[in-house]
């Protein structure tokens, strides 16, 4: 990425949960995309330079930020939307895509391929892994890989049917517990 580029810079207390202290590996195609846009400013600013002073809101000098107004200061939320609205009509995406809806996409993404909370908290920038698997993982879903993993142990324990422990001593399967009479008059599995 380009050098000098620090990202958003508005400024928030070290203890706020909106403060996220941490850096997060890009894929390469945002940073391509990063370092043109850099190479962008860097001409904008010899055109129409930024000033040299920057208002109490930032935390950083105007050509630092990676989307700023014209007037190099940062942009309205609300003009930020009316943007977002004119580009999803021409793209014929849905009224409800919002930059949240990135994110889960993101959390959904990483929760599909294996990884851990902990991973996703650290690339959403959360502080609690808890509150990330609470908001953005998937519940409800169905999981075949859960599925075919109960499969196995159940038939597992039908083809090796006459071995009753694992070297641990364990039942092998559910298929070797169920094959076990319990005693008469009951109908529950017996104890491990």
């Amino acid at each position: 990425m380009g050098a000098g580029f620090s990202g958003r810079c508005d400024q928030r207390p070290s203890s706020s949960p909106k403060n996220p202290q941490g850096t997060i590996a890009l894929p390469d195609f945002a940073v391509d995309i990063l370092d043109r846009r850099f190479e962008r400013l860097a001409e904008r600013n010899r055109e129409n330079p930024a000033p040299k002073e920057f208002g109490l809101r930032l935390a950083c000098r105007p050509i630092e930020l990676i989307f700023p107004s014209f007037e190099w200061t940062l942009r309205d939320p609300v003009n930020v939307n009316h943007q977002w609205q004119r580009v999803r009509e021409a793209l014929g995406l849905p009224e409800d895509l919002s930059p949240y809806a990135f994110r889960k996409y993101i959390a959904l993404l990483l929760d599909d391929a294996g990884l851990s909370a902990r991973v996703t908290a650290d690339v959403l920038q959360h502080a609690d892994p808890a509150m990330t698997q609470r908001r953005y993982m998937a519940r409800g879903r169905i999981h075949h890989q859960a599925a075919a993993l109960v499969h196995d142990a159940v038939m597992s324990g039908a083809d090796n049917a006459g071995q009753d422990q694992d070297e641990n001593g364990r039942a092998r399967s559910f298929w070797t517990l169920s094959r076990q009479s319990p005693d008469p008059g009951t109908n529950s599995a017996p104890d491990r």
